[in-house]
């Protein structure tokens, strides 16, 4: 939906092709986040963001994959032109993408991992990515992909590779990431035995 808002935001016009219960339950888990859902409703009235329940003719594609959006073979793959440009997003086993990007016909297909949401910020971090990653299925995929260079605009470093070398890429930043706020904790709850303040200590 982020994504969505994002390329609005642009002048895009975008069909998102979700069920419109799926993306209500969505916008209510993040009540929260108030620009996502004054955004979705502006847009979507003024009707430069569409719902849709099949994938239309388009000349770029994002497919969300994994835990959050579709598996590879939810997508009726054969029916997408063989010139529309294709985003990968989402997490998947570390190949999976680099495979199902090898099995695609189009040529110019891109994976971006969103390393670089924060919660609550996912607009905004669209806007200004702090790291932006970028995988390739060929080199030079990733030359008059619109979508990327507005992505990499205002974003604080970019790196490209081929889709494999990205996916691990990815997998090593969560797991840096999980392991930091694991180790953390632990600290945290050391200090609580031993009487010390841990944010007093953080700021060391």
């Amino acid at each position: 939906l982020n994504t969505a808002i994002w390329l609005a935001s642009l002048g895009r016009a975008v069909s998102v092709c979700a069920d419109s219960d799926a993306v209500g339950g969505i916008l209510a888990n993040y009540k929260f986040d108030r620009q996502i859902t004054a955004l979705w409703q502006m847009y979507l009235t003024t009707g430069q963001i569409t719902l849709t329940q099949a994938i239309e003719n388009c000349t770029y594609l994002w497919v969300f994959l994994g835990e959050s959006g579709v598996s590879g073979t939810d997508v009726a793959w054969q029916d997408i032109d063989s010139n529309t440009q294709i985003i990968l997003s989402g997490s998947l086993a570390i190949g999976e993408m680099a495979q199902l990007a090898h099995d695609l016909v189009q040529e110019m297909v891109c994976y971006v991992p969103f390393v670089f949401i924060k919660d609550g910020m996912g607009f905004l971090s669209l806007s200004a990515p702090d790291l932006l990653l970028v995988g390739e299925k060929r080199v030079g995929a990733v030359q008059g992909n619109e979508l990327i260079a507005s992505l990499s605009a205002h974003a604080g470093k970019r790196y490209v590779s081929d889709i494999k070398t990205i996916e691990f890429a990815r997998s090593t930043i969560m797991a840096m990431l999980a392991t930091r706020l694991s180790f953390i904790n632990e600290m945290a709850r050391l200090a609580d035995k031993t009487g010390v303040d841990i944010a007093k200590v953080q700021t060391i």
